[in-house]
């Protein structure tokens, strides 16, 4: 009996702890929106945070770029530290955001943030 009360508190326990990141303080699941393939295919693949970054498009696509990097950041990563997850897309988006607020050095800060080679070796599966 006593096994499968502290089996059952474990379990509770565990539930607890994956739902804390997952909900939001409506009770509502906080799914990303987009998908890590959906952010690479439209903000990478399409040359668009590219083109923020040289400071060749507009607010709209400045705006667009830190939409898709806050769903990112929902994301877990395939592989590797869901630490270093975090703090790297926490980067992405702050770069990103300090663009469409057209601090100076923001474009090369996200170019430099978005470094695909640094992230698919820590986190690609």
């Amino acid at each position: 009996m006593r096994s499968a009360v502290v089996g059952g508190l474990a379990i509770l326990i565990a539930a607890v702890f994956v739902g804390v990141d997952s909900v939001d303080a409506g009770g509502k699941k906080d799914k990303a929106k987009y998908t890590i393939s959906d952010v690479m295919l439209t903000i990478h693949k399409s040359g668009l945070m590219a083109k923020v970054a040289k400071g060749e498009g507009n607010k709209a696509d400045a705006e667009k770029v830190v939409e898709y990097y806050v769903e990112l950041a929902k994301n877990k990563p395939p592989a590797g530290d869901p630490d270093l997850w975090g703090k790297r897309t926490k980067e992405l988006v702050e770069a990103a955001k300090a663009v469409v607020k057209g601090d100076e050095g923001a474009g090369k800060r996200l170019q430099k943030a978005a470094n695909c080679g640094t992230c698919h070796k820590a986190f690609k599966g």
